[in-house]
C-alpha cells in the first residue's frame, strides 16, 4: 500500500461519512481511479467508472449520478478536468444539490483529476461538498 493509497482511502472514508463528493488530484497513473476502485470493493459496493471528455455535458453527468445511486453503486469520473470548463459549474451546483436531497443516504461521487496538464479544465471545489487529497 502506497501513501497516496491510504490518504486517499481515509479521505474516500471521510467523504461518504460527511455525505460529500471527493476530488483526487494528482499525476496520471498513479493509482487514483484505481483506489477509488478498490475502496469500493471493499465496502461491498460497485465503482463505474466514466472517462470524462470534453464531449460530457451536464444532462449526460447528472443521468450517470442519478441512475448509479439509485442502484446503489458508485460513480467515479475519470480525469474529471478534460469536461469543458464552461460546463463545469453548472454540474458541481447541480451534484450538490443532488447530494443535498439525499442527505443520510450513502453517496458514492468520486472524480480524479491530473491538474496542470495542458488543455485541463479549472475545477472550484466547494469545500461544503467536497474533499480532496
Amino acid at each position: 500500500m502506497t501513501l497516496l493509497t491510504e490518504q486517499l482511502n481515509l479521505n474516500y472514508g471521510l467523504s461518504l461519512a460527511n455525505n460529500k463528493a471527493h476530488a483526487a488530484l494528482g499525476p496520471a497513473g498513479c493509482g487514483k481511479t484505481e483506489t477509488a476502485k478498490d475502496f469500493g470493493k471493499k465496502l461491498g459496493r460497485w465503482v463505474s467508472v466514466t472517462s470524462s471528455s470534453d464531449q460530457l455535458n451536464n444532462s449526460d453527468l447528472m443521468k450517470i449520478v442519478k441512475g448509479i445511486n439509485a442502484d446503489n453503486t458508485w460513480v467515479c469520473f475519470d480525469e474529471f478536468n478534460r469536461v469543458l470548463h464552461e460546463k463545469i459549474p453548472t454540474f458541481m451546483k447541480d451534484l450538490s444539490e443532488f447530494m443535498a436531497s439525499r442527505a443520510g443516504k450513502e453517496n458514492g461521487v468520486f472524480i480524479t483529476m491530473n491538474p496542470g496538464y495542458a488543455g485541463r479544465s479549472y475545477v472550484e471545489l466547494d469545500p461544503k461538498h467536497w474533499n480532496s487529497n
